[in-house]
């Protein structure tokens, strides 16, 4: 598969969205990301789906109080100024991203998930760039790939086949990412590590 490789939306919701769902019941989506996601039809139908059920939150600024909106606009100038986003024109370029974090930050929420890199910099290098995201939690794709397997709530099948679309589908990835085996023996050790650190026994690898 090359980089612009596409899923079949049916495949795609049942190896992933299915299963992302039924994990993790509560999710959010910002406005700004809703609206870019909706231009797809099928995926549209179900981001609707899911909002009609309140198994998606539609975060939206309107909702804000005035306070909480002074707060937003004053942070999102801080997280809009390293990125291509400038609030004042209001363009397309990384608006959901900002406009998700500045949320994100005024209702003091816990865990933001993407997978894009240019916005996960803004939280893991909070300091360096003082986009005042220090608390936030980041969650990247592969953590999640690697959860629903651990879980049995996605089968390593299908996952790994989502692994390799999205980490191993150009040259350049195939030589920067590890393969599927050593990227699920690398993240056990790593969980199996933590979790003896945090408990003080030894855990056996799941």
């Amino acid at each position: 598969m090359g980089p612009q490789a596409v899923l079949d939306f049916d495949f795609y919701r049942r190896i992933w969205l299915d299963p992302l769902f039924k994990t993790f019941p509560y999710l959010a989506i910002h406005q700004a990301v809703y609206e870019e996601v909706i231009v797809k039809p099928n995926l549209s139908r179900y981001i609707d789906n899911k909002i009609q059920q309140q198994a998606l939150l539609l975060l939206k600024d309107e909702e804000l109080t005035e306070e909480e909106e002074f707060i937003r606009r004053s942070v999102e100038q801080k997280i809009a100024a390293p990125t291509n986003y400038e609030p004042e024109l209001d363009n397309k370029d990384d608006r959901g991203e900002v406009k998700s974090l500045a949320y994100i930050h005024v209702k003091e929420l816990i865990y933001f998930c993407s997978n894009d890199s240019n916005a996960l910099r803004l939280v893991e290098h909070a300091d360096k760039l003082e986009t005042n995201l220090d608390s936030l939690i980041t969650l990247r794709l592969y953590e999640i790939i690697y959860y629903l397997v651990t879980l049995r709530m996605a089968s390593p099948k299908t996952m790994r086949s989502l692994y390799k679309f999205h980490y191993l589908a150009t040259r350049h990835e195939k030589s920067t990412n590890p393969n599927w085996q050593e990227f699920k023996e690398g993240m056990d050790t790593l969980y199996a590590h933590a979790i003896q650190k945090s408990t003080g026994k030894p855990t056996p690898l799941l």
